[in-house]
């Protein structure tokens, strides 16, 4: 007899596009776990980060398009994207920003659709800054591809070992750079 987990949200972080301005397949695949969960009636609410600097708005249209393909209501979508006035440049500005949904909201458990390289990072900045907060997490496994970047970064997202890397450095310094929020 199986078991399924259910919460009050589920949520899809950022994942970057690729350079012809289209969702990675990290992106397309956490969208696409979305989507299955909320038919399964894991969660009512689907709640979607949509990238950093300069290409959160094309990152939005592309999962709105997929969501609507796959027959998500708007209705069952809560947005996460940069402020007028504030450029999201990291995952502690999305997860803050997060945190500040998940209190308007007033959501206690949430599954996180997280690819596994982005799993421990994810998880200890959860414990961390929303304590109170009950979270699961759908891991899945995806190719690594080339994706758009800020100009401050270009090279560096081509190169293929930098994002196991790049989230072990920042699993160690979260306990540094991550408060409490709530």
């Amino acid at each position: 007899m199986g078991f399924s987990l259910t919460a009050d949200a589920i949520f899809v972080p950022c994942y970057a596009l690729r350079p012809g301005g289209e969702l990675t397949a990290v992106n397309r695949r956490s969208v696409e776990i979305a989507i299955r969960l909320y038919h399964e009636g894991r969660a009512p609410v689907i709640i979607l980060s949509h990238g950093y600097g300069l290409f959160w708005q094309r990152e939005m249209e592309c999962k709105l398009a997929l969501l609507a393909a796959g027959g998500i209501p708007e209705t069952a979508c809560v947005h996460i994207w940069p402020l007028p006035d504030e450029k999201m440049t990291n995952t502690f500005i999305e997860f803050e920003r997060l945190a500040s949904v998940i209190t308007s909201a007033h959501i206690r458990t949430m599954i996180v659709v997280v690819e596994r390289w982005h799993s421990i990072r994810f998880r200890r900045w959860l414990t961390i800054a929303l304590p109170e907060i009950t979270f699961f997490e759908e891991v899945f496994r995806e190719r690594y591809e080339r994706h758009l970047s800020e100009p401050r970064w270009k090279g560096f997202s081509t190169i293929p070992v930098i994002w196991p890397v790049w989230n072990v450095f920042f699993f160690l310094l979260t306990p540094f750079l991550v408060r409490q929020v709530r």
